[in-house]
Protein backbone atom coordinates (compact mmCIF):
# COMPACT_ATOMS: atom_id res chain seq x y z
CA UNK A 1 0.00 0.00 0.00
CA UNK A 2 1.23 3.29 -0.75
CA UNK A 3 1.94 5.70 1.78
CA UNK A 4 0.15 9.38 1.44
CA UNK A 5 3.35 11.62 2.93
CA UNK A 6 6.79 10.98 2.89
CA UNK A 7 9.81 9.16 0.99
CA UNK A 8 8.36 6.78 -1.76
CA UNK A 9 5.11 7.87 -1.11
CA UNK A 10 2.56 9.75 -3.85
CA UNK A 11 3.38 13.01 -2.17
CA UNK A 12 6.94 11.65 -3.83
CA UNK A 13 5.53 11.04 -7.47
CA UNK A 14 2.99 13.66 -7.38
CA UNK A 15 6.24 15.93 -7.18
CA UNK A 16 8.15 14.55 -9.89
CA UNK A 17 5.07 14.91 -11.90
CA UNK A 18 4.49 18.55 -11.06
CA UNK A 19 7.76 19.43 -11.85
CA UNK A 20 7.38 17.87 -15.14
CA UNK A 21 4.47 20.01 -15.84
CA UNK A 22 6.30 23.06 -14.70
CA UNK A 23 9.07 22.42 -17.35
CA UNK A 24 7.11 21.26 -20.08
CA UNK A 25 4.60 24.47 -19.61
CA UNK A 26 8.14 27.19 -19.77
CA UNK A 27 9.00 25.15 -23.53
CA UNK A 28 4.88 25.98 -24.29
CA UNK A 29 5.07 29.65 -23.12
CA UNK A 30 8.29 29.81 -24.99
CA UNK A 31 5.97 28.44 -27.80
CA UNK A 32 3.10 30.42 -27.42
CA UNK A 33 5.17 33.90 -27.25
CA UNK A 34 6.62 33.32 -30.43
CA UNK A 35 3.20 32.55 -31.90
CA UNK A 36 2.03 35.43 -30.58
CA UNK A 37 4.29 38.47 -31.89
CA UNK A 38 4.01 36.54 -35.33
CA UNK A 39 0.23 37.22 -35.26
CA UNK A 40 1.08 40.86 -34.03
CA UNK A 41 3.38 41.49 -36.86
CA UNK A 42 0.85 39.58 -39.04
CA UNK A 43 -1.48 42.31 -38.23
CA UNK A 44 0.51 44.95 -39.13
CA UNK A 45 2.00 44.35 -42.58
CA UNK A 46 -0.05 46.25 -44.95
CA UNK A 47 -1.31 42.86 -46.91
CA UNK A 48 -1.37 40.56 -43.21
CA UNK A 49 0.91 38.70 -44.02
CA UNK A 50 4.15 37.32 -42.34
CA UNK A 51 7.16 37.64 -43.99
CA UNK A 52 6.11 36.94 -47.13
CA UNK A 53 5.00 33.35 -46.16
CA UNK A 54 2.10 31.79 -47.52
CA UNK A 55 -0.35 31.97 -43.75
CA UNK A 56 -2.63 34.61 -43.58
CA UNK A 57 -2.26 36.09 -40.64
CA UNK A 58 -5.05 38.67 -41.13
CA UNK A 59 -6.73 36.69 -38.40
CA UNK A 60 -4.89 38.85 -35.66
CA UNK A 61 -7.76 39.21 -34.09
CA UNK A 62 -8.60 35.42 -33.15
CA UNK A 63 -4.88 34.84 -32.61
CA UNK A 64 -4.15 37.54 -30.48
CA UNK A 65 -6.58 36.82 -27.94
CA UNK A 66 -6.39 33.40 -28.28
CA UNK A 67 -2.79 33.31 -27.93
CA UNK A 68 -2.72 35.96 -25.35
CA UNK A 69 -4.66 33.86 -23.06
CA UNK A 70 -2.61 31.10 -23.28
CA UNK A 71 0.14 33.01 -22.20
CA UNK A 72 -1.62 34.33 -19.37
CA UNK A 73 -2.44 30.48 -18.80
CA UNK A 74 0.76 29.54 -18.90
CA UNK A 75 2.07 32.13 -16.56
CA UNK A 76 -0.88 31.32 -14.15
CA UNK A 77 0.91 27.21 -14.34
CA UNK A 78 4.33 28.34 -13.76
CA UNK A 79 3.78 30.24 -10.78
CA UNK A 80 1.14 27.57 -9.41
CA UNK A 81 3.55 24.44 -9.68
CA UNK A 82 6.22 26.36 -8.67
CA UNK A 83 4.20 26.91 -5.39
CA UNK A 84 2.88 23.23 -5.20
CA UNK A 85 6.70 21.88 -5.80
CA UNK A 86 7.14 23.66 -2.43
CA UNK A 87 3.93 22.12 -0.83
CA UNK A 88 4.75 18.68 -1.94
CA UNK A 89 8.22 18.94 -0.84
CA UNK A 90 7.07 19.76 2.95
CA UNK A 91 4.73 16.37 2.18
CA UNK A 92 7.76 14.58 0.84
CA UNK A 93 9.42 14.87 4.04
CA UNK A 94 7.32 14.54 6.23
CA UNK A 95 6.18 17.71 7.72
CA UNK A 96 3.41 19.75 5.90
CA UNK A 97 2.13 22.26 8.25
CA UNK A 98 5.05 24.44 8.01
CA UNK A 99 5.03 28.20 8.13
CA UNK A 100 5.54 28.37 4.28
CA UNK A 101 2.80 26.61 3.31
CA UNK A 102 -0.15 28.74 3.87
CA UNK A 103 1.32 30.96 2.14
CA UNK A 104 2.29 29.26 -0.86
CA UNK A 105 -1.46 28.03 -0.81
CA UNK A 106 -2.69 31.60 -0.63
CA UNK A 107 -0.32 32.34 -3.72
CA UNK A 108 -1.99 29.88 -5.76
CA UNK A 109 -5.28 31.21 -4.48
CA UNK A 110 -4.10 35.00 -5.78
CA UNK A 111 -2.47 33.50 -9.28
CA UNK A 112 -6.16 31.56 -9.73
CA UNK A 113 -7.77 35.14 -8.98
CA UNK A 114 -5.63 36.85 -11.25
CA UNK A 115 -6.18 34.38 -13.96
CA UNK A 116 -10.05 34.85 -13.80
CA UNK A 117 -9.23 38.94 -14.34
CA UNK A 118 -7.27 38.57 -16.77
CA UNK A 119 -9.63 35.82 -18.40
CA UNK A 120 -12.41 38.89 -18.50
CA UNK A 121 -9.70 41.52 -19.74
CA UNK A 122 -9.01 39.37 -22.37
CA UNK A 123 -12.43 38.56 -23.75
CA UNK A 124 -13.37 42.71 -23.38
CA UNK A 125 -10.29 43.12 -25.35
CA UNK A 126 -11.58 40.96 -28.07
CA UNK A 127 -14.99 42.44 -28.09
CA UNK A 128 -13.06 45.99 -28.47
CA UNK A 129 -11.72 44.02 -31.36
CA UNK A 130 -14.84 42.71 -32.76
CA UNK A 131 -16.25 46.15 -32.93
CA UNK A 132 -13.61 48.79 -33.70
CA UNK A 133 -12.38 46.03 -37.05
CA UNK A 134 -15.00 43.95 -37.80
CA UNK A 135 -15.66 39.83 -37.49
CA UNK A 136 -12.54 37.81 -39.49
CA UNK A 137 -13.06 36.63 -42.96
CA UNK A 138 -13.57 32.99 -42.16
CA UNK A 139 -16.57 33.60 -39.69
CA UNK A 140 -17.86 34.74 -36.72
CA UNK A 141 -15.67 35.46 -33.88
CA UNK A 142 -17.51 35.80 -30.09
CA UNK A 143 -16.74 36.08 -26.81
CA UNK A 144 -18.97 36.57 -24.06
CA UNK A 145 -18.61 37.54 -20.33
CA UNK A 146 -19.26 34.40 -18.25
CA UNK A 147 -18.29 34.36 -14.84
CA UNK A 148 -16.70 31.27 -13.36
CA UNK A 149 -18.05 30.27 -10.49
CA UNK A 150 -15.23 27.20 -9.98
CA UNK A 151 -12.73 29.17 -10.26
CA UNK A 152 -13.75 31.86 -7.56
CA UNK A 153 -15.30 28.52 -5.62
CA UNK A 154 -11.27 27.23 -6.10
CA UNK A 155 -10.07 30.72 -4.67
CA UNK A 156 -12.49 30.78 -1.94
CA UNK A 157 -11.34 26.95 -1.03
CA UNK A 158 -7.38 27.93 -1.38
CA UNK A 159 -8.00 30.67 0.87
CA UNK A 160 -9.62 28.73 3.57
CA UNK A 161 -7.11 25.74 2.81
CA UNK A 162 -4.42 28.22 3.71
CA UNK A 163 -5.87 29.60 7.29
CA UNK A 164 -5.99 25.77 8.08
CA UNK A 165 -2.36 25.55 7.53
CA UNK A 166 -1.99 28.00 9.16
CA UNK A 167 -3.92 27.29 12.21
CA UNK A 168 -2.28 23.36 11.74
CA UNK A 169 1.34 24.87 12.16
CA UNK A 170 0.60 27.15 14.86
CA UNK A 171 -1.11 24.15 16.53
CA UNK A 172 2.06 22.06 15.97
CA UNK A 173 4.19 24.67 17.24
CA UNK A 174 2.43 25.11 20.47
CA UNK A 175 2.58 21.38 20.88
CA UNK A 176 6.07 21.32 20.48
CA UNK A 177 6.32 23.84 23.44
CA UNK A 178 4.14 21.73 25.59
CA UNK A 179 6.22 19.48 28.08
Amino acid sequence: MLKTIGQGSVSELLRVVVVGVHYIVWFLLGLFAITLVAALLGAFSPDGKLFNLPVDIADWRVLGPAFALGIVHMIAAIIVTGQLRGVLDTLVSGDPFVASNAPRLRMIGFTVAILELARYAIQLATLSAIAAFGQPDEGALSAEFRISFTAWGMVLVLFVLAQVFDEGTRLRDEEKMTI
